[in-house]
């Protein structure tokens, strides 16, 4: 659709990268969704992933799923320095 492609081509404006490269979510969850799955197929599937501050609680949840985290989740809710 023309107003989606026009959504592309503002975002990639903002970021310096090409439309084809902005992928569009139909909402937050879709978003992080699909975050999750894209790092983890590139990386190593058995490490852990990390969730840095407070994120919706749905969020951590998925983070912790096996089949999208065989290597389990490490949290750190204060997001502050001693975190990192």
């Amino acid at each position: 659709t023309n107003y989606k492609q026009q959504l592309r081509e503002r975002i990639s404006s903002i970021v310096n990268q090409c439309p084809s490269t902005v992928h569009l979510a139909p909402s937050g969850m879709a978003a992080i969704y699909a975050a999750l799955r894209c790092v983890r197929r590139r990386l190593c599937s058995k490490s852990p992933v990390v969730v840095y501050g407070f994120p919706y609680l749905d969020t951590l949840k998925m983070c912790g799923r096996r089949e999208l985290s065989s290597g389990g989740v490490e949290f750190f809710g204060h997001g502050n320095s001693s975190d990192l």
